[in-house]
């Protein structure tokens, strides 16, 4: 809700603040998340409890929340206890693995998807409501009120409001969440014992899935804002403008996508593997078609040279030498591609790869699995950073493109090479007893058959 102006504020309590000790305040978070993320999932797990975790995580975000709006009265010190914050609610943001882990558990295989698109549609919505939340607290000023020797204003209202929220989610999660596995339980009955393994292979092909896709989504974080301005000739204003408009845009194209898996139930008509496989082609497909291809005839601005300090809407020659080569194109182009190719199929492969995930997972405690996961995706908020900024200073716009694409050529090729392997452990099982159906019939085994026969229900048989 508040990172937005985290950078200002941070410079409200610390005028000393560089972009590499905010960077630690940013990475911060990400950090906790991937630490405690595991953690809470192996507790969950061991309890066979989602309740209680769930409640200590919102605490450690209510604590955080606190911690973050009383800084201005540790003077000196605050930094520190910015960093301290930001810790706090990064461990109680690393529940949210348990999340996934109770909708995975707690719904059938058919209907796995539409729970997950629950979910999911739920972090969309909070990702995309909270930055607009933010600005009714704006009139408030950098000086605010003050109460009891505390300052309420623009840059601590947003985070007594999450307090009140996360408050709100500890009296929902204490008197209306009620857990129920009987569905887990269920199925599992369906599975023969020495089975009940994921597949090691997949599991690893999802995670690794889950780093490219939140390096996808880092690039338009990290270089989105100056790469339009850039690219484009946006002023300032154009740019937040643009950039405000696109998100909004992409945010209610993701919410579409997962109330049409919700009410359609998507999940049953469409194969999860599939849906993957073709949104990572649209990702490559959009970074082809907004490449800055040499042959094209219109170049980007420069800088001019008499003007000191940051200028918006031109390539700075001085700092960056492929300035002077690169080739630009209508900005229609880049956001029609971006929202159609990213903005359609992210949410898509938001379920299809969670559900998937799930599914390899099979009928057992999640906790620890969804946590990896969520690691996943920590790892690449705080690791992107320093990899695409890098990357963007050495080779521009065209580099980051280029390293993307051949990063998720790379993934679609482990999809391609493990295709068998990315299916769930029910359809495993299933796969395993009709190859032991065949041999018996082969050998005209009639003996085993019968076995076979009788204790699969007579799946064999069909």
């Amino acid at each position: 809700m508040f990172s937005v102006s985290l950078w200002n504020y941070s410079l409200s309590i610390n005028p000393n603040v560089t972009e590499s000790t905010f960077g630690l305040i940013v990475g911060a978070n990400s950090f906790a998340q991937a630490i405690a993320a595991p953690i809470f999932g192996y507790w969950s797990n061991r309890i066979e409890n989602v309740k209680l975790p769930l409640f200590i995580g919102l605490l450690f975000m209510v604590s955080g929340n606190i911690l973050y709006s009383i800084l201005p009265l540790f003077d000196t010190s605050a930094y520190s206890w910015l960093i301290v914050a930001r810790l706090l609610t990064g461990i109680g943001a690393g529940n949210s693995a348990l999340i996934r882990a109770y909708a995975s558990q707690s719904s059938s295989s058919e209907d796995r998807s539409k729970a997950i698109a629950w979910t999911t549609a739920g972090d969309t919505l909070g990702t995309t409501t909270g930055p607009l939340i933010q600005l009714f607290f704006l009139p408030l000023g950098k000086e605010g009120l003050e109460l009891f020797g505390f300052r309420i204003n623009m840059y601590t209202s947003p985070a007594l409001f999450a307090c009140f929220i996360d408050l709100m989610g500890i009296v929902i999660v204490s008197r209306f969440f009620v857990e129920d596995y009987s569905m887990l339980r269920y199925e599992q009955k369906g599975l023969d014992s020495n089975m009940m393994h994921p597949c090691w292979t997949a599991v690893g092909v999802c995670v690794v899935t889950r780093y490219s896709q939140a390096l996808l989504l880092s690039t338009f974080d990290g270089v989105g804002s100056s790469f339009a301005s850039m690219m484009f000739g946006f002023t300032e204003e154009e740019t937040v403008r643009n950039n405000n408009f696109s998100i909004s845009v992409q945010a209610a194209i993701g919410l579409l996508v997962y109330f049409s898996f919700i009410y359609f139930n998507l999940g049953r008509r469409i194969a999860m593997r599939t849906s993957v496989l073709v949104a990572l082609l649209c990702f490559i497909l959009y970074h082809c078609l907004t490449f800055a291809y040499p042959f094209y005839d219109l170049h980007v601005k420069l800088a001019s040279p008499d003007v000191k300090g940051r200028q918006f809407g031109v390539c700075e020659s001085s700092r960056f030498t492929w300035c002077t080569s690169l080739t630009t194109y209508h900005p229609l182009v880049f956001y029609i591609s971006y929202l159609t190719f990213v903005g359609g199929f992210f949410p898509i492969i938001n379920i299809a790869l969670t559900t998937l995930f799930s599914k390899v997972i099979g009928p057992r405690a999640q906790g620890t699995l969804q946590g990896l996961f969520q690691v996943a995706g920590c790892i690449s908020k705080m690791s992107s950073p320093t990899i695409l900024g890098s990357t963007y200073t050495v080779g521009g716009p065209r580099l980051v493109w280029i390293l993307q694409i051949t990063q998720l050529i790379s993934v679609l090729f482990l999809w391609i090479i493990f295709r068998r392997k990315m299916i769930g452990m029910q359809e495993r099982v299933d796969e395993q007893l009709e190859k032991e159906c065949k041999d018996c019939e082969e050998k005209e085994d009639k003996t085993k058959l019968e076995i076979l026969i009788w204790a699969t229900g007579e799946r064999c048989k069909a």
